[in-house]
């Protein structure tokens, strides 16, 4: 361990040297009446990190519910095409072990690597996590299924062509289909519909080849490389649009009211808020170095200005959202925005009210730690909702302790895990009293 300053060296050294003596003086004079008052010794500025960074973070539960249905359908999908694949080697002299047709990998060590990644997606159980692992699994397995299926001649890319054109044809039909019946109760079920929202949101905003991008001359003259891309780009739409139908399934019940005019409401309650920050924060240039010459104060204070510019385009975009079908995705993610905004501010003011010329109260770091980590467990106890609005809680708290988890104790570091720490407490609040006040507007 570095050694300390000059100053805690010698308080050290002295409140040592007193243990030590006092030590001595009871093995050699073991009837001598009287006590020795023991010395509390300081701590080095890195224990007190290592200390604060040994403070046990609390797990959160995710917010999404990933339904059994969900769960199997993804597994149903990739067994599919996995069957289509076996039944084509099955019926054709393509060697699995040696035929090299493919980008990665043969037959066989894709249908190996398939085989343990399904493994994992039914081990990972109900969880947003396996439904990432299906949709890559499917990747490379359906690419070679196309590439299996041109090589046997099985392939029509024509048909393929127009399986495409009615996936994205039924993509873009579905914010129509989102009718905003929230089942109840609604801060249970409403990251869900958010998860679908978003999951739609990514999959309209990815580049997929265009109709005119996949036509060619005729079908002879399409390679089976192209056809595996076609095949892979089909399988991957049908994944997605499928896990936005569940997840929006699971969100709602035809029984339950529409909230959507409420949803707007509370859209429009968020405006005021957005417009003040951008207004005052937002607009302004990066923090140029100077300043008091504190060390990290130009850093801290342009961690707000950047938080702070990302609200621009709630400030400008949330009627866009509406008219999109993507309302819950705009009031959760610039709710959380908001959340996090207020959470960095509290926390650059918090940090630079003790940061000094030269030095920073490492006493300090122990104690938000604790209090980060009391609050981020409330969340964790807490609704879902509050899960959601205060989900980079755990993230700031963790990347505190990857700062307070240095060997050498520098000013600046030891600010910023200070200002992390403050950070996570602050945005578990938030994002508690966000979430109470967006469930009264919904509830009316």
């Amino acid at each position: 361990m570095p050694a300390p300053s000059t100053r805690r060296r010698f308080l050290a050294g002295t409140a040592g040297a007193l243990a030590v003596l006092a030590g001595c003086n009871e093995q050699s004079s073991p009837s001598r009446q009287g006590t020795v008052t023991p010395v509390d010794v300081p701590q080095t500025d890195e224990e007190l990190l290592q200390e604060a960074a040994n403070i046990d973070v609390p797990s959160v539960p995710k917010a999404v519910i990933v339904s059994e249905s969900h769960h199997q359908a993804a597994i149903d999908h990739i067994e599919s095409v996995r069957s289509a694949v076996e039944s084509v080697l099955a019926d054709s002299d393509i060697e699995p072990e040696n035929y090299d047709g493919v980008r990665y990998g043969t037959p066989k060590s894709i249908l190996d690597s398939t085989e343990k990644r399904l493994e994992d997606v039914r081990d990972l159980g109900r969880t947003e996590q396996a439904l990432r692992v299906a949709s890559n699994t499917l990747r490379e397995l359906s690419r070679l299924l196309g590439v299996l299926q041109a090589e046997t001649g099985a392939a029509d890319a024509e048909s393929l062509r127009s399986e495409l054109e009615a996936e994205r044809d039924a993509i873009d039909a579905l914010p129509g289909q989102f009718d905003y019946c929230v089942a109840t109760p609604v801060e249970r079920y409403l990251p869900t519909l958010y998860a679908a929202e978003s999951k739609l949101d990514n999959l309209t905003e990815r580049p997929f080849p265009t109709r005119a991008e996949t036509e060619e001359a005729d079908d002879e003259a399409v390679q089976p490389s192209r056809i595996g891309e076609l095949r892979l780009h089909l399988e991957y739409l049908r994944r997605q649009r499928d896990d936005v139908e569940q997840f929006h399934a699971t969100a709602t019940d035809e029984s339950a009211p529409s909230i959507r005019d409420r949803i707007d409401d509370a859209l429009t309650g968020l405006e005021p808020d957005i417009r003040s920050i951008v207004e005052e924060h937002g607009t302004e240039a990066p923090e140029q170095p100077g300043g008091s010459g504190r060390p990290g104060e130009t850093r801290f204070r342009s961690v707000r200005q950047s938080v702070s510019r990302q609200g621009r385009r709630w400030a400008t975009d949330l009627d866009d959202y509406r008219e999109d079908g993507l309302r819950v995705l705009a009031l959760v993610d610039a709710t959380e925005w908001l959340v996090l905004f207020e959470a960095v501010d509290t926390a650059v003011d918090r940090t630079l009210a003790r940061l000094e010329a030269d030095d920073f109260p490492a006493e300090t770091i122990p104690t938000e730690k604790r209090r980060a980590a009391e609050a981020v467990t409330t969340v964790a106890e807490g609704t879902a909702l509050q899960r959601q609005l205060a989900g980079r809680a755990h993230g700031l708290l963790r990347n505190g302790d990857r700062h307070a988890e240095r060997e050498v104790a520098i000013t600046e570091e030891t600010a910023f895990a200070h200002l992390l720490y403050v950070s996570a407490a602050e945005c578990a609040r938030q994002g508690v009293a966000r979430s109470g006040a967006t469930l009264d507007t919904l509830e009316g």
